[in-house]
């Protein structure tokens, strides 16, 4: 059975590129932190990628938040980021850098990632094709 993952990210097409290019796992999505606490509440997942910058709640409220909705479930949370924004972002990763994929990434840095918190396949996996 494949491990489960959660991707927030507000923006769709970089959703769906996440979500094919982790296709070893069952990836859930979510376009927003709201929906992705519904999501956490329903079930929980082995890992949870959410990028920092979402409109409304950001993924800094959302990590807040997640224990409340399913305890033990932070644990399982990392982040993406094109980079602090405030100096509320600059405080928050700083005390979660191991925690923080950086944008831009390549794709096989990505599945490196996940694989390092979420486990899973320990092959590497061919690039997407370009279209």
């Amino acid at each position: 059975m494949n491990r489960s993952l959660l991707v927030i990210d507000d923006d769709e097409r970089i959703a769906l590129v996440l979500q094919r290019s982790l296709r070893d796992y069952a990836v859930d999505v979510a376009t927003s932190a709201e929906e992705a606490l519904e999501r956490v509440a329903a079930r929980s997942f082995d890992g949870i990628l959410c990028d920092l910058a979402l409109p409304g709640r950001d993924g800094i409220a959302f990590f807040a938040e997640v224990a409340d909705v399913r305890p033990g479930q932070e644990d399982r949370v990392r982040f993406m980021t094109g980079g602090a924004m405030s100096e509320r972002d600059s405080t928050f990763l700083a005390h979660n850098a191991g925690r923080v994929l950086e944008k831009p990434f390549e794709l096989e840095r990505l599945r490196r990632f996940v694989r390092d918190f979420v486990g899973g396949p320990a092959r590497d996996l061919p690039s997407m094709a370009t279209r």
